[in-house]
């Protein structure tokens, strides 16, 4: 069995500022710069901003795509609940109070359980 340290967060700040200099600079420039000339990942980014203006969609988003739509539709249903521009006026939404209720209705069956700490 491994045995993890527990430690604090003020002590764990005390260890990253007690670090050598060169340490630090290290580090910085390590992450602040492979961000910078991860070239081949920058074409990619651009391929697919062109993809989403073209299609609507971009490869990467397919890829994953029930990630790509809970990150489109809860906005748009949580939107659309906070505005209360209208409501359709007939059947199961014929006043506002219930088109709330189905509007939280879809938000709850269409984000999976694993979602729910994240939006």
């Amino acid at each position: 069995m491994v045995e993890t340290e527990c430690i604090s967060l003020e002590d764990l700040e005390k260890r990253l500022e007690n670090r050598p200099r060169i340490k630090k600079i290290y580090f910085v420039l390590k992450y602040q710069f492979l961000g910078i000339v991860n070239f081949p990942h920058h074409i990619k980014r651009i391929k697919w901003f062109i993809q989403r203006g073209q299609r609507g969609y971009a490869d990467c988003d397919w890829w994953n795509m029930n990630a790509y739509l809970i990150r489109i539709i809860l906005p748009m249903l949580r939107e659309m609940r906070s505005s209360s521009i209208g409501y359709p006026g007939w059947g199961e939404a014929s006043t506002p109070k219930k088109w709330n209720n189905i509007l939280e209705l879809y938000r709850l069956v269409f984000i999976p359980k694993i979602f729910h700490r994240l939006f």
